[in-house]
């Protein structure tokens, strides 16, 4: 696990993957949204948030003019309890923490994917610069968590959310799309289509964690939306990930 997580966090937003470093890309007057996963995805989110929230104030980016969006997809909102547990007591008390809402949030229509998706999303990630957090995980259908997830079905209507899962399922027949799984995104419809969601928006930075078996944060990765979360995704599979020589019959896990 990390030792000094904020001393890392540091180094990243100076020395990001794919980007150009944190303080060139904010400045005084931006107004920023910080998209956050919800409390059915604890990311120590609390112990790396702080760091990036006080970089954005040393940039001339004062409180009021951050905005922290929770990423809730279609699930139900967070109590405040749940916010100040997600976020920490510190900044739960600095910065306003509002949850997306599938059905009611203003949205924006920003594009429609080659495979058909309408992404409609909360204005709070068109209208101002963004931030993504969250934290990277093998995922049944979408291969990881984390990354452009957080748009979609992150911050997305019902309608896109429902549009894009539609390729979790096989076009032809009664089953599971082949091509999804833990730790596909070669060729995985589901995840392709989320990216290109996520394309449309085109958020500012992301900075996501990877958690250790005892619930540490393990590694972090930040910098370009995408290409930082490959990465991290790389690590992920690397360090839990349980090399195979080839394909069985069956296979038992456990």
């Amino acid at each position: 696990p990390l030792e000094n997580v904020v001393q890392e966090v540091e180094r990243l937003l100076d020395s990001p993957t794919a980007s150009a470093p944190f303080n060139t890309l904010f400045e005084a007057g931006d107004k920023v949204t910080i998209v956050i996963s919800d409390i059915t995805r604890l990311v120590r989110l609390h112990e790396y948030l702080p760091p990036v929230v006080n970089r954005l104030n040393s940039l001339g980016i004062p409180d009021e003019d951050i905005i922290i969006l929770v990423a809730t997809g279609t699930h139900r909102g967070q109590t405040p309890e749940e916010h100040k547990t997600i976020v920490g007591e510190e900044i739960y008390s600095r910065i306003k923490v509002v949850d997306h809402d599938c059905d009611n949030s203003e949205m924006v229509n920003v594009g429609t994917t080659s495979r058909g998706t309408e992404v409609v999303v909360n204005s709070l990630v068109v209208e101002r610069k963004v931030i993504l957090t969250g934290g990277i995980v093998h995922h049944l259908m979408a291969g990881f968590g984390g990354g452009r997830k957080s748009i979609i079905p992150g911050v997305a209507s019902r309608e896109t959310i429902a549009q894009n899962h539609l390729h979790s399922l096989d076009p032809e027949k009664e089953q599971s799309n082949p091509l999804i799984g833990v730790g596909a995104i070669k060729d995985n419809p589901l995840h392709e289509d989320m990216v290109e969601g996520a394309g449309l928006v085109n958020p500012d930075f992301l900075i996501n964690s990877i958690i250790h078996t005892d619930g540490r944060i393990a590694k972090l990765v930040a910098g370009h939306w995408l290409k930082a979360w490959e990465e991290g995704c790389q690590w992920a599979d690397d360090n839990y990930g349980v090399p195979i020589s080839k394909q069985a019959d069956l296979v038992i896990a456990s």
